[in-house]
């Protein structure tokens, strides 16, 4: 018998700037400070499911209750060359069978954390060099 139930719920609330520094800043950092956004998503979701087929640690039985967080910051540019970009993605065990896989929700049967972060570098209008670590696509 194969079953599947997920429940997933995810929004992103956005548009956090840093404009909080009033008229002091240097205009070199002007647009790094207001065109600045972090992101937060957060996704929940429940994966009870039989897969016959599959076998351990990828099944049969499988059963994993996590909630994920994905904080996305970018940032303006300076000079209009240089902007940093960085994301944390982390997945809260809240619930699992220790007799039934999880299959990828978990890492094993704990809770993870990825990071990432990066430097871009305008070199000219038809050339980019980012330098860093990346993050996955959730």
């Amino acid at each position: 018998m194969k079953t599947a139930n997920t429940l997933s719920h995810c929004f992103k609330l956005s548009a956090f700037t840093l404009a909080l520094i009033g008229g002091g800043i240097q205009p070199v950092f002007a647009d790094f400070i207001s065109d600045s956004t972090l992101d937060l998503q957060l996704r929940n979701e429940l994966r009870n499911a039989s897969r016959p087929s599959a076998d351990m640690p990828y099944g049969p039985e499988i059963y994993a209750w996590v909630q994920g967080f994905l904080f996305d910051f970018s940032s303006g540019k300076i000079n209009d060359k240089i902007s940093i970009d960085a994301a944390l993605y982390h997945v809260e065990k809240l619930d699992a069978d220790k007799n039934k896989a999880t299959r990828f929700y978990l890492d094993g049967h704990d809770s993870y954390t990825l990071a990432a972060a990066n430097v871009n570098l305008d070199l000219a209008d038809w050339a980019q060099l980012r330098i860093g670590r990346f993050g996955v696509d959730s």
